[in-house]
């Protein structure tokens, strides 16, 4: 053993008189550097606070598109109902639910421009816009139907007292007629044609009035109608325009917190939520009131909060269903990685912070960016350091200075082995302490966020400097093994040409390709789980992601594809493919050196 470690200090020695080891160290802190600069340059947050005046004469010109759509629409209707209704119900349903959000349109645009509020724009005043308009609505829907309920009833009562009248003359007239028909001769035969006339005549008058059911007084309309107005047709003409005046008084303050305040009150009092419905909602907005207290429509942390949250609904609409939109069902290790995500979401959602982040995104993602720069950048360097490592001795004649040595060939190879593995770890490690530090230089502390993981029903997590060097080291893997693949080369070819151009067409040539056959296959061809390139680097099955379906970013990217046949190795599969392909590696590189002349 004390012979493979002079041999490997052999070795270092070696590698510290190459200048391309400096050359390369040195660009991938000076890109991580750089990397972070970036992303600080591009980390802001868009404000589309657009004034009134600039949107007036749109609002104005759409008010009259929309009069326009309206009227023709309702014409369209009536001609659908004159002529064939019965037989077009859903089409009538789906026309009357377009003609409702025309109207619900119409009637944002008139209070827009009455209240001089932008309603193209994300300002909190135009979600109360939408709520007035789902008032008024709701107010005119009631008037139509008690007026629609007041002609009924006066036409039905109208209805009955001309039946009536027609029903005493025809008694009247039945009664004459059997008088004279029994002075007749054929007085039975026509007393029972009469009676049958007679009783078509009831028939008829009976299905007269089917044509006004009482019971069906409630326009048909709302019932197929799902706009969210439907749920203030239960109240009272009075409680509607309190609500109206309450809203008015807020957009008049322009009062974020009184918004916040009238939101959750709206949440508590729905009832189509359940309570776990209403806790998260009700939370969500006590967290954007905290981190954005104006109100403003776009605002730092926006779209890193949005994301967490999309996350966390989506994993606990899964665990509910047990299925997603898309697919179904959900398999039982998709449902746990459902639930981790709620876990972890959760815990991001509920960290305490006492300043709110002045930049957006991307700059959270950037300690994962720099560790994935800075990992590729040491592949680069093993690459070219292991691909030359027998090839450049054997060409140079420096390794028959070692074999005449008393030494065993595989001793020289194993401190040829474990010098790439020492490079592998000391040049992560160079990245880690690049990423550490320009991260506390570059980012605020909002964003240098922990790692969290669950355990159980609980969540566990790892510090953010503690997080950077198990990652980094966790990525020694990928670099490790790519070396051993160069130095497999190296060892068969005895070309360091052919050895690094073969390893970097397999790195950064197949490597791609395959990616992209993943990504495009959207991984749900089993054939993926019995790839090598799969099992490349451990650092994601040490450090798995969070699921993010709506906003793409490597911090919080999918780890779960809700498929419906998805082929799930054992946890255990990717450690013991990766050791299996290391070994085999290892040993070809060694049967080559050991038992070919030299």
């Amino acid at each position: 053993m004390n012979k493979i470690f002079v041999l490997l200090r052999n070795e270092w020695t070696k590698i510290l008189h190459k200048k391309i080891f400096y050359i390369v160290l040195i660009l991938t802190v000076l890109g991580i550097v750089a990397l972070g600069g970036i992303v600080k340059l591009f980390s802001h947050y868009y404000d589309d606070g657009i004034a009134f005046s600039e949107t007036e004469n749109d609002m104005k010109n759409e008010i009259h598109n929309i009069e326009i759509e309206i009227s023709d629409l309702e014409q369209y209707i009536e001609n659908i109902e004159e002529n064939n209704g019965s037989n077009q119900t859903q089409n009538l349903i789906n026309l009357q639910t377009s003609l409702a959000s025309l109207k619900h349109y119409k009637i944002m645009l008139e209070l827009g421009l009455a209240k001089n509020i932008n309603i193209f724009s994300s300002d909190f005043r135009r979600q109360l816009i939408s709520d007035l308009a789902d008032l008024q609505l709701a107010k005119e829907s009631i008037l139509t139907d008690s007026q629609k309920a007041d002609e009924t009833v006066l036409a039905y009562e109208a209805i009955t007292e001309e039946n009536e009248a027609e029903i005493d003359e025809a008694a009247m007239e039945k009664s004459a007629m059997e008088e004279s028909i029994a002075s007749e001769p054929n007085a039975e035969e026509s007393k029972i044609d009469k009676a049958e006339d007679l009783s078509d005549f009831e028939n008829d008058l009976a299905d007269s009035n089917d044509f006004y059911p009482i019971e069906k007084q409630s326009s048909e309309f709302f019932e197929y109608d799902f706009h969210s107005y439907e749920e203030y047709t239960g109240l009272t003409i009075d409680a509607i325009e309190q609500k109206i005046k309450n809203i008015d008084q807020i957009i008049e303050q322009d009062n974020y917190a009184a918004f916040i305040d009238y939101q959750i009150n709206h949440v508590k009092s729905n009832q189509s939520l359940n309570e776990k419905q209403k806790e998260i909602k009700i939370s969500d907005l006590e967290l954007e009131l905290q981190v954005n207290p104006t109100g403003e429509p776009n605002y730092p942390g926006k779209y890193y909060f949005l994301s967490l949250q999309n996350i966390r609904n989506n994993a606990l609409s899964a665990m509910t269903n047990g299925y997603t939109s898309l697919y179904s069902p959900l398999l039982p290790i998709e449902l746990e990685e459902a639930k981790r995500d709620y876990l972890v979401t959760n815990y991001y959602l509920n960290l305490p912070f006492t300043d709110p982040p002045t930049v957006d995104y991307p700059i959270y993602l950037y300690p994962s960016l720099a560790i994935y720069l800075g990992t590729y950048a040491i592949i680069c360097l093993i690459i070219i350091l292991a691909g030359s490592t027998i090839s450049q001795e054997i060409s140079t004649g420096s390794i028959k200075g070692l074999i005449i040595a008393p030494v065993k060939r595989y001793k020289i190879f194993s401190a040829k082995v474990l010098c790439i593995f020492s490079i592998s770890l000391i040049g992560m490690l160079i990245v880690y302490l690049a990423t550490l530090i320009s991260s506390y230089a570059l980012i605020e502390p909002f964003y240098r966020l922990p790692y969290a993981f669950a355990i159980g029903n609980n969540v566990a997590a790892l510090q953010f400097p503690v997080y950077l060097l198990l990652l980094s080291i966790s990525k020694v893997s990928f670099v490790f093994i790519t070396g051993t693949i160069a130095l497999m080369f190296s060892s068969i070819t005895r070309s360091t040409s052919i050895s690094v151009g073969i390893t970097m067409v397999l790195q950064f040539g197949l490597l791609g390709v395959y990616n992209f056959i993943k990504l495009i296959s959207g991984k749900s061809h089993p054939i993926i789980t019995f790839l090598p390139f799969e099992y490349l680097d451990l650092s994601k099955y040490i450090f798995p992601t969070i699921n993010d379906n709506s906003y793409s970013g490597i911090i919080f990217s999918g780890a779960y594809s809700h498929h419906e046949f998805v082929l799930r190795s054992p946890v255990s599969i990717p450690y013991i493919y990766w050791f299996v392909m290391v070994v085999c590696f290892i040993w070809i590189a060694r049967d080559s050196f050991v038992k070919n002349d030299i």
